[in-house]
């Protein structure tokens, strides 16, 4: 599955695995908004096996610039981890961190 992200976003493209396509759908989330957490992540941790986490931290979305352009969204994707291949250049999976520390790799700044 391919989404194209409006250039707004990002001037790009991205694939969905497999697994990737389930996760979106059991969690909810959206071609937008995965679009938005890879246009304007600022958190990226090395998952090993050419894999990154990809996120949107609570700092950058507590500015305004952000909340005045992204509204409603912003509290979203900044619940969103994407699990990209830099190998495959596709999405593997989607998350949503938990307080339990189960995703807390996938949270970590290098």
């Amino acid at each position: 599955m391919a989404y194209a992200i409006q250039e707004y976003y990002c001037p790009t493209q991205f694939q969905l695995s497999i697994h990737a396509q389930k996760r979106v759908r059991q969690r909810g989330v959206s071609g937008h908004l995965l679009a938005l957490v890879l246009a304007h992540a600022d958190v990226e941790t090395e998952l090993g096996g050419g894999c990154v986490g990809l996120r949107v931290s609570k700092r950058l979305a507590n500015r305004l610039d952000m909340r005045l352009s992204l509204g409603s969204n912003i509290e979203r994707i900044t619940n969103i981890v994407v699990v990209w291949s830099e190998i495959t250049a596709s999405i593997v999976t989607v998350l949503h961190p938990d307080n339990n520390g189960q995703s807390n790799r996938y949270l970590r700044a290098h």
